[in-house]
């Protein structure tokens, strides 16, 4: 099983470099010339400065950057724009807020993501975990639309600075109707594109769709029956021949996987938590067959992971993940018992190890998943006199309820 486990983690790799697919699109050059190419689209999470395109399929790869292109954009999905300009590059975060009103402005030159088309335009920009908003005004002039948190000297409270809202009233001046929401809208990208719709007399839900491409916060849950593999060897602390012991057990196993799809790079990226319970339970002879030797021990363990996917049609993903136990609890009976006319012994079996499992997997449709797993090797027992060593290779199954 470990073999065909390295055979598929292979055969993944393969795919990884060539899941980034050339898309069509197009890009304006300095000189305001459109050409229709090909733009490898990594569905980039932060603002990109450069990109690879080509002008046909098989011609050589170009980087497109910020200084020789002024636009591009893939085929359905938001177009980028260059911007040079302030950019506010203060703190969002509660610990490291300025006691300033006014924005930490520097000059940036920058791509912009377009998310409200129009008669107004309003763009965005995503850096350090914080979004900033801009807007053109009909006159091809882009301008941040200002808002910034800070906690003033001699207090504790938070303060916002909102001049954007009376930006906005500047804005949208001629539409009484947009203007009665002004004062209602935050500052988030869902809110912003909805009024600027609401001016420019476009559908939210048809433009929503453009940008929820980028979105695509995915959860999914996994119930995930399978069996487990488990090899156990235990060494006792004299006479191996007699104490040692060797199982090798194949045992039902269940869990339950939630896993978030991380809003970038077209969905590749996953983040999962997996509470999974195991258990053997075995009887055997010692390695000298003088002994009787039992074995019970069950477990709940709860994995942390990530996940990389990589497309191989629109209804077919392959995936490698790794994923480590954050804590187990083990069953209060579990225990390893030898009995012989020599000699009787007890060993409490309380705690298991934390190592890392690899596993690697194929999902159809986001609905049925099989995945082949491998756990490296790990202790069981607490007792320094005796050792232990269980992995486990498992096969699963599992089908999304969400």
């Amino acid at each position: 099983m470990k073999k065909l486990l390295l055979v598929l983690l292979v055969f993944s790799l393969q795919f990884i470099s060539a899941q980034i697919k050339f898309e069509k699109g197009y890009l304006i050059t300095n000189d305001g010339e459109r050409k229709e190419v090909l733009i490898k689209n990594k569905d980039w999470l932060n603002n990109p400065t450069e990109f690879t395109y080509k002008i046909a399929e098989s011609t050589e790869e170009i980087t497109g950057n910020i200084a020789n292109v002024k636009e591009f954009q893939v085929y359905g999905y938001n177009k980028l724009v260059r911007y040079k300009g302030k950019v506010d590059v203060s703190a969002n975060n509660l610990q490291n807020l300025s006691n300033k009103e006014e924005p930490e402005w520097t000059e940036k030159e920058v791509f912009l993501y377009e998310i409200g088309s129009g008669k107004k335009k309003l763009y965005s920009f995503y850096e350090y975990n914080n979004s900033k908003f801009f807007y053109d005004d009909e006159n091809g002039e882009i301008t941040p639309l200002i808002f910034k948190e800070y906690i003033p000297n001699n207090t504790n409270s938070v303060y916002t600075n909102e001049t954007y809202k009376n930006q906005l009233k500047k804005i949208f001046a001629d539409d009484a109707t947009v203007l009665k929401s002004v004062e209602k809208t935050e500052y988030e990208k869902e809110k912003l594109v909805k009024i600027f719709n609401q001016y420019n007399k476009i559908a939210t839900d048809k433009n929503k769709e453009k940008f929820e491409k980028r979105k695509r916060t995915n959860l999914n849950l996994y119930v995930k029956p399978g069996f487990n593999l488990m090899k156990l060897n235990f060494y006792g602390p004299s006479s191996p021949s007699t104490t040692d012991a060797q199982f090798n057990k194949t045992a039902f196993k269940f869990g339950i996987e939630l896993e978030h799809i991380l809003p970038f790079n077209k969905g590749k990226w996953a983040l999962f938590i997996e509470p999974t319970y195991n258990s053997i339970n075995a009887q055997d002879k010692s390695d000298n067959g003088v002994a009787d030797i039992e074995v019970k021990y069950s477990y709940l363990e709860f994995n942390l992971g990530a996940k990389h996917y990589m497309h191989i049609n629109p209804s077919s993903k392959v995936f490698l993940s790794a994923k480590i136990p954050l804590f187990s609890a083990v069953a209060s009976k579990s225990s390893l018992d030898y009995t012989s006319d020599y000699f009787e012994q007890s060993i409490d079996l309380q705690k298991v190890s934390s190592n890392f499992i690899f596993s690697a997997g194929y999902v159809y449709k986001n609905k049925l998943l099989v995945e082949l797993s491998y756990a490296m090797k790990r202790s069981l027992s607490t007792d320094t006199n005796w050792g232990s060593e269980l992995s486990v290779t498992s096969v699963s199954v599992g089908y999304n309820l969400f």
